[in-house]
């Protein structure tokens, strides 16, 4: 049976809490002050704990630490006479779970926030042999999964930490290909030299040569000194090319010569310098299409598609989400020394909300809920809302049609029906690229993907509406 304890000075609250409890089938005790309180606490530990603010002695918000001390991890909903936002403020940020305003005369609230804190039953049993496992590699970055596609990358990368072979790492953002590459290259000869990432979506055309390899003191306006480039202070270890579909063709001409060569000179030398670096390259472009368009030299894609490891989205791995969460939280408890639960019902959700955003969006999501859950058990507010947002069922054909109605009638109206296309899509385009920029939290890679075009064309439209 939940046991639940009520601290309040007012003997009537007491009274009206221990009426409506018990008859709810839960075990209910009571204190008039916060000292009393935490007597009662520690002798039997409550499943949750109401607390008024105003206390004689110690007063409610000050004796918010000393419960959190003697019964870690139970939730306490403070009550207050002072419905202001500060009382809320200060309760939330010393930790209560949440709060009711006095008086309390909306019983099935009261019951609601009860039943709510009282069935965030825990998928403890699910998650305690992950945590096990994973504390046995506390200090070592892994990759997490027990899906048939992550046992399948996992053996991929053991095969290829033996070798110098080149790795093309094929995926969408967030499924992991960076740190595909980080293993392979710890788990290699080369793991005691340098790994550099380049990101080459940010890398500009006219810094791209400098930046990859190097300039001499002098060769251009602002070069006051030699500089290494990125090849250069790479050299013995391993180069990692992120997103290297966004290399224009000319970056795409300079690396192609490089990797024949293993050989380059700084902008503004004249001296070959030869290094001895690995290179693994990673892009979440269609690079077939891009070479079969020409926008992506043939060349190059097969001097660096040698081996090929495709990251699976989380939408093909929904088995590993328990495990990836078990994992993330036991990063922020070493962060926080604060240890904190997934209710069953948040759990529920993050098995089933698709993740556009991968691997990348579902730590974000459990980071975010951690911060804002003030108990040892994250709940389903906790996540953020797109989460929890039901998918809308309206049909929503018919305003559709009056729309495209409407400007087809006002086209004919002025008798200029060339522009037509333009003109309705032009109705739709806006509210389109809004929404998946919402839907992927402004991240213009992923809602071009979403909307089925390149980022170029999507930056483009996002000029255009001022987004």
């Amino acid at each position: 049976m939940h046991r639940i304890l009520v601290v309040d000075d007012e003997e009537s609250v007491c009274w009206a809490f221990r009426d409506l409890l018990t008859s709810e089938g839960y075990e209910v005790e009571t204190a008039p002050s916060a000292e009393e309180g935490l007597l009662r606490a520690k002798k039997a530990a409550p499943h949750l704990l109401f607390l008024d603010i105003r206390l004689p002695g110690l007063d409610g918000l000050s004796a918010i630490d000393s419960f959190k001390k003697v019964i870690p991890g139970c939730p306490i909903i403070v009550m207050t006479g002072h419905g202001t936002t500060q009382t809320a403020i200060e309760a939330m940020m010393k930790g209560a779970a949440d709060y009711l305003l006095k008086p309390i005369d909306d019983i099935d609230l009261t019951l609601r926030l009860v039943r709510k804190y009282l069935a965030a039953s825990t998928t403890d049993s699910e998650v305690a042999g992950i945590r096990e496992t994973l504390l046995e590699r506390a200090d070592v970055e892994i990759m997490v999964g027990r899906s048939v596609a992550m046992q399948s990358v996992f053996k991929q990368i053991g095969a290829l930490a033996g070798s110098d072979v080149t790795v093309l790492m094929r995926g969408e953002s967030g499924t992991g290909k960076e740190l595909c590459a980080r293993l392979i290259h710890f788990n290699s000869e080369r793991r005691r030299k340098p790994f550099v990432i380049v990101n080459c979506a940010s890398l500009p055309e006219s810094l791209l040569e400098s930046e990859l390899f190097g300039h001499e003191k002098g060769s251009f306006t602002g070069a006051y000194r030699d500089r290494k480039g990125y090849f250069e202070i790479a050299d013995g270890g391993t180069i990692f090319l992120d997103e290297v579909g966004d290399f224009s063709p000319i970056s795409q001409v300079k690396l192609l010569n490089f990797l024949e060569t293993k050989s380059f000179e700084r902008v503004g030398g004249t001296t070959p310098i030869k290094v001895d670096v690995r290179i693994m390259a990673a892009t979440n472009r269609n690079i077939d299409e891009m070479v079969a368009s020409g926008t992506f030299r043939e060349d190059l894609f097969y001097r660096l598609d040698v081996v090929e490891i495709r990251m699976p989205t989380l939408r093909e791995r929904r088995e590993d989400v328990t495990m990836l969460t078990a994992y993330f939280l036991l990063n922020l408890e070493k962060k926080t020394a604060i240890s904190k639960k997934m209710s069953s019902e948040a759990m529920e959700i993050l098995k089933e909300y698709p993740f556009p955003g991968n691997v990348r969006e579902l730590r974000n999501a459990i980071e975010r809920a951690w911060f804002m859950c003030k108990s040892d058990t994250i709940l389903a507010e906790n996540l953020p809302p797109r989460l929890t947002e039901k998918p809308t069922t309206v049909d929503e054909k018919a305003p559709v049609d009056e729309v495209v109605s409407s400007v087809c009638r006002q086209v004919f109206v002025e008798g200029k029906t060339e522009d037509l296309y333009d003109r309705v899509m032009s109705v739709f385009e806006k509210p389109l690229v809004i929404w998946a920029l919402k839907l992927t939290d402004g991240n213009q890679v992923q809602a071009s993907r979403v909307l089925g075009i390149n980022r170029s064309t999507l930056r483009k439209l996002a000029e255009k509406y001022s987004l």
